[in-house]
C-alpha cells in the first residue's frame, strides 16, 4: 500500500493570499511526489459551511501552518478560532503547529511566542534580510519536508520513498556498467569471509584447548550484565581469576530494576543506549502527555536532577562534550527520538526536535542539553533544570 501524504493545513489572512499562493507553489514539488497534501479555505466547496469545513480539515491535519502578519492577528476568526484550535491540537500532540512570519508584526505578544517561528532566523519572509521571498519560502518548506519525513518515519514509513527517482534509462545503464564490478566484489567478499572464519576458528581452538567443555556458562551480576571468566596473564600457578567486569550479550542491556531491555552500540570508548531510558523517578519523571504508551515507545521525560540519578548502576548521563563529539553518522546509529520538551507551557516541538540532558550544569539554575533535529544536526543549549527531557545513558564498560 502506498504511503499516505502528510496533511498540511494553511491558515492565513485574505490580505496575504498572494503570499500564501507563493508558499503553496514552493510546496508543489513535495505534493507531486506524495509527501504532503496541503489544504486552505479556498478549497471549501460552494454552499458548504465554511467553519465546519475548516474545523474538520484542521482536525485531520498533521502539520498546521499559521501565516502570521498584522492582518492575521486582526482577524477575529483567525485569532479566536483557528489559532486556538491549532494550539489545542498541538498541545495534545495531534499536530505540529508551525508559525510562519510573513510580515513583521508583534507575534511575540501572542500565545505563539513559545513556538519555534519560521523562518528560523526570525526574519519575516518579506523583510529585506532575504534576497527574495522565494529563498525565505524555500527555508520554510525545507522545515516542512523534514518534519513530514519525521512523521512518516514514526508511522513506520520510509522517508526515502519521497525522493524523486533518477532517469530510469540512465539508472539501467549505470547498473549495467557496474554489474561486473559487483560480481567481483561478491567473490572478493566471499574469500574474506572464509579467511575470517578460519582465523576465528583457529583462535577459539587455541584459547579453549582440549578442555573447552569444562568452562562454566556466563552468569549475570546484580545489574543484569553478564560476567565472564577470563584468564589472568600474570597468574603463576596457571589458575584463572574470575572477572566481574560488565559485558553485553547481543548488545542488550537488562535493567534489573524493572526488567527493561535496551539495545546498545559502542562508539569510541563508550557504550551508548540506543533507546531512551524508561525508569520511573517519582515526582520527577513522567510519560509524555501522561500516556503510558508514550513511555514504552519513547522513554520517560526527566527533570535534570532526576536524569542524573536515573541511569542503571555503572551507567551515567553523557557529558556535554561526549554528545558534541559524536558525528552525524554516529548520532543516526543511536536512533534518537523527537519527543520535544516539556516546559511551563506544556509539551512543544514534538516530532520536530529531540531534547536530551547532558550531565553538565551551566549556570543560574540551568544545565546543558543537546537539541537534535532531523538530519541529526545538533546544538547544545542551556535549559532550565525543571524542564522535562529524554535521557540516554553511557558506560565505559
Amino acid at each position: 500500500m502506498a504511503a499516505q501524504p502528510i496533511d498540511v493545513y494553511i491558515a492565513y489572512a485574505q490580505a496575504d493570499a498572494a503570499l500564501m499562493d507563493d508558499l503553496r507553489n514552493q510546496l508543489s514539488a513535495a505534493e507531486r511526489i506524495g509527501l504532503v497534501d496541503t489544504w486552505h479555505d479556498g478549497e471549501i466547496a460552494i454552499g458548504s459551511d465554511r467553519e465546519t469545513a475548516s474545523r474538520q480539515a484542521m482536525d485531520e491535519a498533521e502539520i498546521i501552518l499559521l501565516l502570521l502578519s498584522a492582518d492575521f492577528f486582526a482577524s477575529e476568526d483567525l485569532y479566536e478560532r483557528e489559532m486556538q484550535q491549532a494550539l489545542q491540537l498541538g498541545n495534545s500532540g495531534q499536530a505540529t503547529v508551525l508559525p510562519v512570519l510573513l510580515r513583521d508584526c508583534t507575534w511575540q505578544l501572542s500565545p505563539l511566542a513559545d513556538l519555534q517561528i519560521l523562518p528560523r532566523n526570525g526574519q519575516a519572509v518579506t523583510s529585506k534580510h532575504w534576497p527574495s521571498a522565494d529563498q525565505a519560502f524555500k527555508a520554510v518548506v525545507d522545515e516542512v519536508i523534514q518534519i513530514s519525513n519525521n512523521i512518516r518515519q514514526q508511522q513506520g514509513g520510509d522517508p526515502t520513498v519521497y525522493r524523486p527517482t533518477a532517469n530510469p534509462q540512465a539508472k539501467q545503464q549505470k547498473d549495467k556498467a557496474s554489474a561486473p564490478k559487483s560480481r567481483s566484489n561478491l567473490f572478493r567478499n566471499a574469500l574474506l569471509v572464509l579467511a575470517a572464519f578460519a582465523v576465528i576458528s583457529f583462535g577459539v581452538n587455541s584459547f579453549l584447548g582440549p578442555n573447552n567443555n569444562d568452562l562454566d556458562p556466563p552468569g549475570f551480576d546484580d545489574h543484569g550484565v553478564p560476567t565472564t571468566t577470563t584468564p589472568n596473564p600474570n597468574a603463576t600457578d596457571g589458575a584463572a581469576e574470575e572477572s566481574t567486569a560488565p559485558t553485553l550479550v547481543n548488545q542488550q542491556l537488562i535493567d534489573t530494576r524493572n526488567q527493561k531491555q535496551y539495545p546498545t552500540v559502542q562508539l569510541g570508548q563508550l557504550y551508548w543506549m540506543s533507546k531512551n531510558l524508561d525508569f520511573a523517578v517519582p515526582e520527577q519523571s513522567w510519560c509524555a502527555d501522561d500516556r503510558p504508551d508514550n513511555c514504552q515507545s519513547g522513554g520517560r521525560l526527566y527533570n535534570f536532577d532526576a536524569a542524573r540519578t536515573a541511569c542503571p548502576e555503572g551507567w551515567r548521563l553523557p557529558s556535554r562534550q561526549e554528545w558534541l563529539a559524536l558525528s552525524e553518522v554516529e548520532l543516526a546509529g543511536l536512533q534518537l527520538n523527537f519527543n520535544g520538551v516539556y516546559d511551563r507551557g506544556g509539551r512543544r516541538q514534538k516530532g520536530r526536535v529531540g531534547y536530551y540532558w547532558s550531565n553538565d550544569r551551566s549556570s543560574g539554575g540551568e544545565a546543558w542539553a543537546i537539541e537534535i533535529r532531523s538530519g541529526n544536526s545538533r546544538d547544545d543549549e542551556s535549559r532550565y533544570v525543571h524542564w522535562g527531557m529524554s535521557c540516554r545513558c553511557v558506560s565505559e564498560n
